[in-house]
C-alpha cells in the first residue's frame, strides 16, 4: 500500500457520484481517510462502527490454535476430554469460557485471553469476562442454509427409508465425503469435528515430537487454521454480508435494534405508569399517617414518637403514654409509609434502567453493520490505509493511541487484511493492489450507506447499484488473495521440495517434521475455502482440477514420486495463474 493508495480515499468523491433514490440529489461521496463513521441513529455514540463479532470470533479462533499447541491439552486423562474442551471454544464460545478455564479445567474460572502480539503489548481484555459479545465460532461456519448453501450442487441418491430419490445436493470439491456424511453442506463442520478428534487422539498419544501430523503427512492444526479463515471469514462475506441479495438488502433506516427499543420504549411507560401510581398512593398514606399523629396527641399529648412501638409495648410504659392502640396504628402506618418510600426508589431506579437502555439503542442499522462485520472479517484496522504493505507484515498490531494496550477491535491487523499486505508486499509488479482495491471500496461502501441512511436499498436501483460495485470490489480482490496465498505456499512448498531430495531420483526423502508437510497443509485449508464463494472467478472444474493436482495427502505413495508430485504442484499452481489472469512475474515472486 503506496502513499497513493493512502490518499485515495481522500479523491474519491472526484471520482464517484451516487445514485440515490429517485427523489433525492446526486450526492457526491467523501469517505474519510479511516474506517470511522459518526451515528446517524443515536448522536450520543461517537462511532457507528461495530465488528465486534468477527473480531470475537478472531480471539476465539487464536484460543483454538493456542490451546490445541499447548501444553495443558496433552494433560487430559483422555482424548475425548480433549475433544470436548476444544469443542466447547468453538460451539459454545465466550459464554462457555467466561464460567471455565479450558487450561485447568475449573469452572467458575474464566478462560485467560491467549494473544501473543507481534508488538510484545497487552491487548485491553484480560480474560472472557471482560468479553460482552456471546459468539462462538460454530454459528457462523459455512453451513447448508438457502443464504450459504455451496453453491456446487450434485445429484445424489438419498434412501429414505427404503426409497430411493434423487436430490440436489451440496457438492464439497477437495476432500471425501466423510463416512456418516451425505449433503456435502455438512462437510464444514465434519471436517472441523474429525479434525479435532485426530488432534485429540494425538493429545494423549504419549509422544510430544509428533505433533499433530497424520501418517500421510498432514499437519491437522495448520489446515485447521486455514480452513477456518475459508469456511468463516471467506464465506460469511462472499456468501451472505456483501451479497447483493442478502447482506445488501438490510433495512437502512431504524437502528439494528429498533424492535427491543420499541419493546424497552413501552416497558419505559410501564415503569412510569406504576411509579406515578405509587407516589400518589404515597400521598394518601403520608396524609393518613399524619392524622393518625393528630389522633394519638390528642389523646395523649406526651406521646413521643421519637420512641418506637416496642417502647409502647412495654407494661411498664402503657399506663404513663395511655392508650397503646393508636401507638400500634401510626407505627403500623408510618412502616407503610417507608415500604412506600423504598418501593418508590426501586420503581425509580427501573425507570432510569429502562431509559438507560433506551438510550442504549444500536447506534447503526442492519446495512451498516453487515458491512462492518465484513470489513472485521477481512480484518483491517481502523487505520489501515495509514502504513504500508511492508509495515504491516512487519507487525500487524499498532498503538495507536498510546495507551500501552493494543484494542483488538481497532488497532490489530488479521486475516485477509494481513494476507492482502503479504501479497502486495512481495508481488513483482507495483500495480498489484489487492490490499488497497479492498480497503477504498470498505470506506466508500461504508460512506455510501452513511449518506443514504433513511432510504431502504432496492436490488439494482439507486444506491443499492454503487455499493453492490464496491462490494463486488471487495469480493473480487478477496478471491485473489486467497488464489495468490495458495500460489504462495505452492511455491514454498516446491522449494521445499527441491531442497529435501538427496538424489535426483527422489529415492530418498526427510521425515515427518519435513516443512513440505506444513507447507501442503497450509496451501490445501485455503484451497478448500475457495468453494465458498456463490459466484467466484475460478470455474468449477479448474477448482476440481486445482486439487486433483493438490492431492488429497501430502506424501505420495512411495518416495521416489516426490518428483512427481513436484510436477503436480507446478500445474496447480498454473491453473490459478489462468484462471485468475495473474502476471507470471507475480507469481513467480509469490
Amino acid at each position: 500500500m503506496t502513499l497513493f493508495k493512502k490518499l485515495a480515499p481522500l479523491m474519491c468523491a472526484l471520482l464517484v457520484v451516487g445514485c440515490g433514490d429517485d427523489n433525492a440529489s446526486d450526492p457526491v461521496y467523501t469517505p474519510p481517510s479511516e474506517y470511522t463513521f459518526t451515528s446517524r441513529t443515536n448522536t450520543d455514540f461517537n462511532s457507528s462502527v461495530s465488528n465486534d463479532v468477527a473480531a470475537t470470533q478472531f480471539i476465539l479462533k487464536s484460543e483454538l490454535l493456542s490451546y490445541v499447541r499447548s501444553s495443558e491439552i496433552k494433560t487430559v486423562l483422555s482424548a475425548e476430554e480433549a475433544d470436548s474442551r476444544l469443542d466447547q471454544i468453538f460451539s459454545q464460545g465466550v459464554e462457555r469460557l467466561q464460567n471455565y478455564n479450558i487450561y485447568t479445567g475449573l469452572n467458575a474460572e474464566p478462560t485467560a485471553v491467549s494473544l501473543d502480539l507481534d508488538s510484545g503489548l497487552s491487548i485491553l481484555v484480560n480474560d472472557y469476562s471482560d468479553i460482552t459479545t456471546e459468539t462462538n465460532l460454530v454459528d457462523d461456519l459455512q453451513s447448508g442454509s438457502a443464504a450459504r448453501a455451496l453453491s456446487n450442487k450434485t445429484l445424489v441418491d438419498v434412501d429414505n427409508d427404503g426409497v430411493v430419490t434423487k436430490e440436489l445436493l451440496g457438492d464439497f470439491i477437495g476432500w471425501p465425503l466423510l463416512a456418516d456424511i451425505v449433503d456435502g453442506d455438512e462437510m464444514a463442520k465434519g471436517l472441523v469435528d474429525d479434525w479435532f478428534a485426530q488432534i485429540a487422539l494425538m493429545s494423549v498419544d504419549g509422544d510430544d515430537a509428533t505433533g499433530y501430523v497424520s501418517t500421510d503427512g498432514i499437519h491437522f492444526d495448520l489446515i485447521l487454521d486455514q480452513f477456518l479463515l475459508g469456511s468463516i471469514n471467506y464465506s460469511l462475506v462472499a456468501q451472505y454480508n456483501l451479497r447483493s441479495d442478502e447482506g445488501l438488502l438490510k433495512q437502512n433506516t431504524d437502528p439494528l435494534n429498533y424492535s427491543v427499543v420499541l419493546e424497552q420504549e413501552a416497558e419505559v411507560e410501564v415503569e412510569e405508569a406504576r411509579l406515578e401510581f405509587e407516589e400518589e398512593n404515597l400521598i394518601a398514606n403520608e396524609e393518613l399517617l399524619e392524622q393518625m399523629l393528630n389522633d394519638w396527641l390528642a389523646a395523649d399529648p406526651e406521646a413521643d414518637i421519637t420512641k418506637d412501638l416496642a417502647f409502647y409495648s412495654n407494661p411498664d410504659n402503657y399506663f404513663q403514654y395511655g392508650p397503646i392502640d393508636l401507638a400500634e396504628s401510626y407505627f403500623d402506618q408510618e412502616k407503610k409509609v417507608l415500604d412506600k418510600k423504598e418501593s418508590i426508589t426501586t420503581f425509580e431506579k427501573k425507570v432510569i434502567t429502562a431509559k438507560e437502555k433506551v438510550d442504549a439503542l444500536l447506534p447503526y442499522t442492519d446495512l451498516a453493520n453487515v458491512w462492518d462485520q465484513s470489513f472485521g472479517y477481512f480484518g483491517a484496522a481502523r487505520n489501515y490505509g495509514f502504513y504500508t504493505d511492508s509495515e504491516i507484515v512487519s507487525k500487524p498490531d499498532y498503538d495507536e493511541n498510546g495507551d500501552g494496550f493494543i484494542d483488538v477491535y481497532t488497532e490489530l491487523n488479521t486475516a485477509f487484511a494481513v494476507l492482502a499486505s503479504e501479497r502486495d508486499a512481495g508481488a513483482a509488479l507495483v500495480n498489484t493492489d489487492f490490499s488497497g482495491n479492498m480497503w477504498n471500496a470498505f470506506l466508500l461502501g461504508r460512506e455510501i450507506i452513511q449518506q443514504n441512511h433513511g432510504r431502504e436499498p432496492k436490488e439494482f436501483v439507486g444506491y443499492h447499484n454503487e455499493l453492490k460495485e464496491q462490494a463486488d470490489i471487495i469480493l473480487e480482490n478477496l478471491e485473489k488473495v486467497l488464489a495468490a496465498s495458495i500460489i504462495h505456499n505452492i511455491n514454498a512448498a516446491i522449494i521445499s521440495i527441491d531442497e529435501a531430495l538427496v538424489d535426483e531420483d527422489a529415492s530418498e526423502f526427510d521425515s515427518n517434521d519435513y516443512e513440505y508437510f506444513k507447507l501442503w497443509s497450509t496451501l490445501k485449508g485455503l484451497a478448500l475455502g475457495l468453494q465458498f464463494n456463490d459466484d467466484p472467478i475460478i470455474s468449477k472444474s479448474d477448482l476440481v482440477d486445482l486439487h486433483v493436482k493438490i492431492g488429497e495427502v501430502p506424501r505420495p505413495e512411495t518416495n521416489n514420486l516426490y518428483g512427481a508430485r513436484k510436477f503436480n504442484l507446478e500445474e496447480a499452481r498454473d491453473i490459478l495463474q489462468q484462471a485468475y489472469n495473474f502476471a507470471p512475474a507475480n507469481v513467480e515472486a509469490w
